[in-house]
């Protein structure tokens, strides 16, 4: 699973659970994550505190005028399982993506009459 790819000593998100907690939730917690997130992929649904995020201000200059709306920018702190299925669909998605490219230039290069060496 990717939980050890993710970064420690963030901010949790609005459940209040760090990512510390999968990253050291050892195996069993693991194959749990696995199966419900095979749920999420049969059923097509995900809950709605899964979606939840939590929009902050983060200021840009400290030196800077704070009364300006434009020494601000949003930082969006979404749920750490969230995060770790993300991840999961990107790899699995850039995986099959690459796949499909290999297949494609494959038979490109049989119907030109290439030999891969």
């Amino acid at each position: 699973m990717h939980c050890g790819k993710q970064k420690k000593g963030k901010t949790a998100g609005p459940d209040g659970i760090a990512m510390e907690a999968f990253i050291y939730g050892g195996i069993c917690l693991h194959i749990l994550l696995s199966l419900l997130f095979n749920c999420y992929v049969k059923s097509g649904y995900l809950p709605k505190p899964f979606m939840q995020s939590l929009i902050i201000p983060l200021v840009k200059s400290k030196s800077g005028d704070l009364t300006d709306v434009n020494n601000y920018r949003a930082i969006a702190l979404s749920t750490a399982v969230s995060k770790l299925f993300e991840m999961l669909l990107l790899t699995i998605t850039l995986v099959n993506l690459l796949l499909i490219c290999t297949s494609l230039a494959s038979n490109q290069i049989t119907r030109l009459g290439c030999v891969l060496i």
